[in-house]
């Protein structure tokens, strides 16, 4: 109403719904937030108005609501219930110490207390209410530019929630601490920041997505699984829909672990999967070249920790459960390995054999290629076959002379070889063989190379010899020198991750020096008979 339409008189609620349905009231949410008298044979004014205004208020600032109150806030089913018990849950409500706290640091206890009374005489009217100094205070100002950001121009509207996005988290500066008490509770983020994040987000065309997305993290650091499911995913949904939006896409990823922790299993799967392929292969007409390169270290950079690649093959695999098909055992493990292996391990290895991408992305790319190495549910046969090895081989004609991607290009062999142990021979050395003619390579990295090269060949010619029986007749020189070979693999193993690891932190430190090399025993010990024979 306006003016002094407020204040007029009306007949109850009570007396036409007791007229047409008797005592009781469908549906149930009719009487939510609704004033005792309205539910009473008398009439009511304006003043319901200010009571159902300060059970909003209420609701606002109460970071849990019992369950005598929460009727108050969401109906009852019976008139007659809420005529007898409205009163006492009001009283109750008022007197909560917890919520008089956050009240008072906003500056509302003293007129949220006269609001919700239970005699609509002893409430302020609504003319007092409106020009009461507290709702003119910066807290409910800053509550109306959050309310207004959706219709406001990009600019102010990015300008506020810049602001709110340091309030959320708790690093706003003490200018901002007054107005930051409107939103000190979750059930504030839950009622007055979220909805107006989604309407935000949607709203010119996506062009606030990147601005609403820091909002947005801060809300899910706050709020927990349930409210991050039933509220926040639908806002990340709006925000990664939005066009040109790589801060946005940035965002998300940077904070992958956070929402793998909290989010449903299938929409992670499904969502994260697509995020971090579209932060893998960005459109370069969408923007700058700087802002390519941070989406995609960031990509690269979440792919490659284990604890993240783990989480998303985790939600894979419980999405998959609940999918369709038999529910057999192969079928989960062949929707895992779709979500992962056949949209992100094939945008990895573009980017490792990305001759143009800067150095320590490439590292990063095959940093990433081997943590999903090492998940033979991130990496089936059928990709290990079709992208991992082509990518290998590949990447070894194109080391370009950086002994960085050498060290990593070994390590990515090693997991392989491990992975393959039947076909090192058909697969893996003829890949790994041309990097011994790196002529960039310094003494020490071609050692590393020609052991594991050696080794490599060691297990293929144990393997052969016991399939042929010729394990049992070969001379206990000849079994020595395969006992040396085995443990010097395990050796070379240790020595080649090692050194990934060094040179994938610290390109830049490598040093081609040429280093004394260590005379190393044969590969294959001759048999005491050929040791023996004089030299023609």
């Amino acid at each position: 109403d306006e003016g002094d339409g407020l204040t007029t008189v009306r007949p109850t609620l009570f007396d036409g719904a007791h007229a047409a349905f008797g005592d009781l009231l469908v549906p149930a949410p009719r009487l939510a937030y609704s004033a005792p008298e309205l539910t009473r044979q008398a009439s009511c004014d304006g003043r319901a108005d200010v009571f159902s205004l300060f059970v909003v208020i209420y609701e606002l600032f109460a970071e849990k609501i019992d369950a005598s109150t929460r009727v108050l806030l969401h109906g009852c089913d019976s008139a007659a219930a809420h005529r007898a018990n409205a009163a006492d849950r009001v009283s109750n409500a008022a007197l909560d110490p917890a919520v008089g706290r956050a009240l008072k640091d906003a500056g509302l206890a003293e007129v949220t207390v006269r609001g919700l009374r239970a005699d609509p005489l002893s409430r302020p009217e609504p003319g007092a209410v409106r020009n009461a100094p507290c709702f003119h205070s910066s807290a409910v100002q800053m509550l109306n530019e959050v309310d207004a950001v959706p219709f406001r121009e990009p600019p102010q509207a990015a300008s506020v929630l810049a602001s709110l996005a340091a309030m959320v988290d708790g690093s706003a500066g003490q200018d901002d601490d007054d107005r930051g008490a409107a939103f000190a509770t979750n059930r504030s983020l839950r009622v007055a920041v979220v909805p107006t994040l989604l309407a935000a987000a949607k709203a010119h065309k996506g062009a606030l997505a990147a601005h609403v997305a820091p909002v947005l993290l801060g809300c899910a650091k706050r709020l927990d699984a349930t409210d991050f499911r039933a509220r926040l995913q639908p806002v990340f949904d709006a925000v990664l829909a939005a066009p040109g939006n790589e801060h946005a896409l940035r965002n998300v990823l940077e904070a992958a672990p956070l929402i793998l922790d909290k989010a449903d299993a299938k929409w992670a799967a499904d969502t994260l999967t697509e995020a971090f392929c579209k932060g893998l292969s960005p459109k370069k007409a969408s923007g700058a070249s700087q802002d390519m390169t941070a989406l995609i270290e960031v990509a690269l950079r979440r792919l490659s920790e284990a604890d993240t690649v783990d989480a998303l093959v985790a939600k894979a695999s419980i999405a998959g459960m609940g999918g369709g098909g038999d529910g057999s055992t192969s079928s989960k493990n062949t929707k895992t390995a779709a979500v992962f292996a056949d949209k992100l391990v094939p945008a990895i290895a573009r980017l490792a054999l990305a001759e143009e991408l800067a150095l320590p992305l490439r590292v990063l790319a095959f940093k990433a290629l081997a943590c999903a190495l090492e998940r033979p549910s991130a990496t089936p046969e059928r990709v290990l076959d079709s992208v991992v090895t082509p990518c290998l081989a590949k990447g070894a004609t194109t080391v370009g002379g950086r002994p960085a991607l050498v060290m990593c290009l070994l390590g990515c062999f090693d997991l392989l070889a491990t992975r393959l142990p039947d076909r090192i021979a058909s697969k893996v050395l003829p890949a790994l063989v041309p990097v011994l003619d790196d002529k960039s390579l310094n003494a020490k990295q071609f050692e590393l190379i020609t052991t594991k090269v050696e080794t490599l060949l060691a297990k293929v010619v144990q393997t052969r010899r016991a399939e042929l029986g010729l394990a049992a007749s070969s001379s206990s020189s000849t079994t020595t020198g395969v006992a040396s070979s085995a443990a010097e693999s395990s050796s070379s193993s240790s020595s080649s991750r090692a050194a990934a690891s060094s040179f994938a932190s610290s390109p830049s430190s490598v040093q081609h020096k040429t280093t004394t090399t260590t005379k190393r025993a044969p590969l294959i010990a001759p048999s005491p008979a050929s040791s023996s024979r004089a030299a023609p």
